[in-house]
């Protein structure tokens, strides 16, 4: 099976910046500022410290209480501007996340019965609720780890160049690309077995929700050892497929950590020739160091992001997938209303009874 295509990303961007509705658009560039300068002000935390660790060395009977300060006020403003962020966006969230949820119900209302006969309900309501859950997964790590980790990891690079030099920003920059490259490759290796368990997942729910659906029937066939048996089946391929799919996670996670854990050993490296050199200072090492604690926990979260959009990227294709399925009966372009020009209905010897001893309900019979 191919990979999440871009078209499912951008199926869902018309509700995230849609064209008639400006106030939309402001929140998420409100939103945007706010990572920013959220980011702006994580960056300051190590620089400020620096500077506090070098006037203690060479005053330290004099405390910096300006630096300290300004320290906190920088990680306060960090988490502000965050918490602006999350609350502005959230109304942006979740309005994307009912207008499509509601434009897939209306179109499934929209399609023929020959579809719905073709199609069993269990099935076609996990694909829904796997959807609709999915656009709220997605936007969340989009908005809050993926874009905030890239921001971060920008102008971490940036300041390690301009303060010490290209070569820790290349290091950086290395073992990014290879940790990206790796990601990428390992999660596309592990997403058939993603759709795997989906599908399991739908056989297994189908076959519960029509045996329960149909018990009489079961019932008088004595037929409960072979649904069992039928739902067995479907559990075993879940099964199955998930165990690969926790073995893969394994392998990426190992590598991931291999990786990152290189990539950290060459800077300190780095910065401790600087410090036998007398080309940096104490504080700076510190600084260094802070930089990489910081820039080493969304590295961590990028990758379990990564994982989590691209199963909520292929949640996601199933359900466009009820979109793109075409209507049966569909107006032409600019049909006029229907005209009604009169008519009526007669009921003529039209009976009904739940029970054969029941009274009768009596009608005239229909013609038209």
């Amino acid at each position: 099976m191919s990979t999440p295509k871009l078209s499912t990303f951008r199926k869902l961007w018309p509700s995230l910046w849609p064209q008639c509705m400006p106030g939309v658009r402001v929140r998420v560039v409100i939103a945007s500022a706010a990572l920013i300068l959220s980011k702006i002000a994580l960056l300051a935390t190590p620089l400020t410290w620096k500077y506090a660790v070098d006037h203690l060395m060479h005053n330290p009977k004099i405390i910096p209480y300006s630096l300290i300060i300004f320290y906190g006020a920088a990680r306060l403003a960090s988490s502000l501007f965050s918490e602006v962020r999350d609350a502005v966006f959230a109304q942006v969230a979740q309005r994307a996340l009912r207008q499509i949820g509601v434009k897939v119900f209306e179109h499934l209302h929209h399609l023929s019965l020959r579809f719905h006969l073709d199609r069993q309900t269990g099935g076609i309501t996990r694909i829904i609720e796997r959807g609709t859950k999915s656009i709220e997964t997605l936007l969340t790590f989009l908005t809050f780890s993926i874009l905030p980790t890239i921001v971060e990891i920008i102008l971490v690079c940036g300041a390690l160049w301009w303060f010490y030099g290209i070569s820790f920003s290349m290091v950086i920059l290395v073992t990014m690309a290879a940790y990206i490259f790796y990601t990428l490759k390992l999660t596309e290796w592990r997403i058939h077995y993603v759709r795997s368990m989906n599908a399991s997942d739908n056989l297994a729910q189908t076959k519960a929700i029509d045996s329960l659906l149909n018990y009489e029937t079961v019932k008088y066939f004595s037929n409960e050892v072979h649904e069992k048996n039928r739902f067995d089946a479907a559990l075993r391929q879940y099964e199955i497929a998930a165990l690969q799919g926790k073995i893969s996670l394994s392998y990426l996670n190992i590598g991931q950590a291999v990786i990152m854990s290189l990539g950290l050993i060459a800077v300190m490296v780095l910065a401790s020739l600087g410090i036998t050199q007398n080309t940096m200072t104490t504080g700076d090492l510190i600084a260094v160091n802070l930089f990489l604690i910081q820039l080493a926990i969304p590295l961590f979260n990028l990758g379990f992001a990564y994982r989590e959009i691209k199963l909520a990227l292929v949640n996601l294709e199933e359900m466009f997938h009820l979109l793109d399925e075409p209507q049966d009966i569909k107006d032409i372009p600019n049909a006029r209303p229907l005209a009604f020009k009169g008519g009526k209905v007669i009921f003529d010897k039209v009976s009904f009874a739940y029970q054969p001893m029941a009274i009768a309900l009596t009608s005239p019979q229909p013609s038209f």
